[in-house]
């Protein structure tokens, strides 16, 4: 077993905002306002900035050691260029000329019937200076620009092995340096090893 990274805390706190945002967009499309429209609108803010503030999570971890830092794979990808600008114009009442990006955007949330079937047809839309997007289509990018980031620059990566000895039957063998626990291969127990460096 090993001990959860703050970066992988954080990208489940994304996932699960975009969950959040997803179910109440379902909810206006079945016609039931089970959230305020402005509290929508705060919530799809708290995806944005929780959503930017991942390149910080990596970055910021000292175990880890990537060919290419999460602030130059942001560059790279224009969608986390976006996801920055929503989130610094979110977060900052005047903006820099330091700042690369951010500034006014609008969360158009739209709401009707379709004259021919009487369907409720509902849409979350994001434009600002540079980004004119969907809500569900810019976040599912987002989120998956960092899964493909994190599977490339940290979850492929050989991982360091340490050795440690069982305190039960003082068996010796190696385990990942980020585990926690593991089950002996001699005597099968699950324990929180020590190590032996």
């Amino acid at each position: 077993m090993r001990k959860r990274k703050p970066y992988e805390h954080q990208l489940e706190r994304v996932k699960r905002w975009k969950n959040r945002i997803d179910k109440v967009i379902d909810d206006y499309k079945q016609g039931k306002l089970s959230v305020d429209p402005l509290d929508l609108a705060d919530m799809i803010c708290c995806f944005f900035v929780c959503c930017d503030h991942m390149k910080d999570y990596i970055s910021k971890d000292e175990t880890i050691k990537t060919e290419q830092t999460p602030y130059d794979y942001l560059e790279e990808n224009i969608c986390l260029k976006d996801c920055r600008e929503i989130s610094i114009g979110t977060k900052h009442f005047k903006i820099h000329e330091s700042k690369k990006s951010g500034g006014p955007f609008k969360i158009n949330i739209v709401a009707k019937r379709d004259d021919g079937t009487g369907e409720m047809l509902f849409d979350v839309n994001i434009k600002s200076n540079t980004v004119k997007e969907n809500f569900s289509t810019l976040a599912d990018k987002c989120i998956k620009k960092w899964e493909e980031y994190i599977e490339k620059e940290i979850t492929s990566k050989p991982k360091k092995q340490i050795k440690f000895k069982c305190p039960m039957c003082k068996h010796e063998f190696e385990i990942d340096d980020d585990s926690i626990m593991c089950d002996c291969p001699e005597c099968g127990q699950k324990r929180l090893l020590t190590g032996l460096k």
